[in-house]
């Protein structure tokens, strides 16, 4: 099955190809069905999401070795649509499906286990400097589907997990000075 995220002004970028730990790539889509391939190229790939601008993609990438072994060490990429120049966001061999914050500063990912079991841990980070990852929440009871919206007025951040979607307001988890909006 293909994965895909869709971009404010209507551009999606898809992620086709084989099962679980098979080759894909990522293909940008017209409204006209006109499919044009974009990236870095075939890779063990998944999770893409667009940038807020539509300018970038990320995506979970399952290459390179860690402490799982070669295929459950994944990492957080990013690449410009434009350029299909890959760079790598994280650097730890356990960070999974990104999600960009609303003002495309940061992005959110979920942390596996070394064994390759999902943790309790949502991650973040900035993505135009090389400042350090920090925890985002903790206790998230196997995180996945982090998404960004509006909760009473405030930006939250939506985590679903084994039992349901549950929001939290990021002011209330950061304080308001790191909150955006």
């Amino acid at each position: 099955a293909a994965a895909f995220a869709v971009a404010r002004g209507g551009m999606i970028v898809l992620r086709s190809g084989g099962s679980f730990g098979g080759m894909r790539t990522f293909v940008r889509v017209t409204r006209a069905n006109v499919r044009t391939p974009i990236g870095p190229g075939a890779g063990a790939y998944r999770s893409p999401r667009v940038s807020p601008d539509g300018h970038t993609v990320a995506y979970t990438s399952y290459f390179g070795g860690g402490p799982a072994g070669p295929i459950l060490s994944p990492d957080i990429w990013t690449f410009d649509v434009q350029s299909n120049i890959p760079r790598r966001l994280t650097t730890d061999s356990m960070s999974i499906d990104p999600a960009w914050r609303p003002d495309g500063e940061r992005i959110a990912y979920a942390r596996v286990a070394s064994t390759g079991e999902y943790s309790d841990s949502v991650m973040w980070r900035p993505v135009k400097t090389t400042g350090p990852p920090a925890v985002l929440l903790k206790d998230a009871r196997r995180p996945y589907a982090i998404s960004f919206g509006k909760l009473h007025g405030h930006i939250a951040v939506s985590v679903g997990d084994t039992h349901n979607a549950r929001k939290y307001p990021l002011d209330i988890l950061l304080g308001a000075a790191d909150s955006p909006g």
